[in-house]
């Protein structure tokens, strides 16, 4: 066979090999969601929606769960009552903590957390709150790393969200990660779901069929 013939596929060769070996690397950002009003309290700078998903902007990554995931704390001697999906509280004097676990990717950075819930209780001393919290492997060292609370009455869902989230790469190798939210005694108070969006590296090669 003829070298002139062999010299084109081997360079065809050479470049695909090249190419695949050393990929570009890419790195995916969250968009951010435009605020419609500040609400009040937390760690960092919420947000307080109506009550329309697609206003929650956000990703590439997600992790969600709904008011079914959770549980009282610390013991399940600690009312808890739904209504339809809705997560209330029906004590009737006291308020109460509930939690759910976290599982996010390692390495990954958490960039915004919003809540679904509604608030439609007037009495100031009847907010919600919600965080998301880590802890080291050992059980030491608690702390909230994103925080939302609602306040006011309104009677359609709204969405609390914060973008200003401490210690934000997650890191699975010596931490651990949960939500926790905190209810007042009152129907009128109900959660719905969270969110956490995160941001990730990927590898994109420059050929694709």
């Amino acid at each position: 066979m003829s070298t002139k013939r062999i010299a084109p596929f081997m360079l065809i060769f050479v470049v695909l090999t090249l190419l695949f070996v050393f990929p570009p690397t890419l790195t995916t950002i969250a968009q951010r969601p435009t605020p419609d009003a500040a609400s009040t309290g937390g760690n960092g700078a919420e947000t307080s929606q109506a009550g329309v998903m697609a206003t929650v902007a956000g990703g590439p990554g997600f992790y969600s769960r709904n008011a079914m995931g959770f549980s009282p704390w610390p013991n399940y001697s600690v009312p808890i009552a739904w209504n339809g999906v809705r997560l209330y509280n029906p004590d009737s004097i006291t308020s109460h903590a509930y939690e759910s676990p976290v599982d996010l990717p390692h390495g990954a950075t958490i960039t915004q957390f919003s809540v679904w819930i509604v608030d439609n209780d007037p009495a100031a001393n009847r907010n919600m709150w919600a965080v998301l919290a880590e802890v080291n492997i050992d059980g030491t060292g608690i702390q909230q790393i994103a925080r939302v609370d609602s306040s006011g009455a309104q009677p359609s869902v709204r969405v609390l969200t914060d973008t200003t989230i401490i210690n934000p790469v997650i890191d699975l190798q010596n931490k651990a990660y949960w939500v926790e939210i905190f209810m007042p005694p009152s129907s009128d108070v109900a959660f719905i779901s969270f969110r956490i969006d995160y941001t990730y590296d990927t590898f994109a090669p420059l050929i694709s069929r």
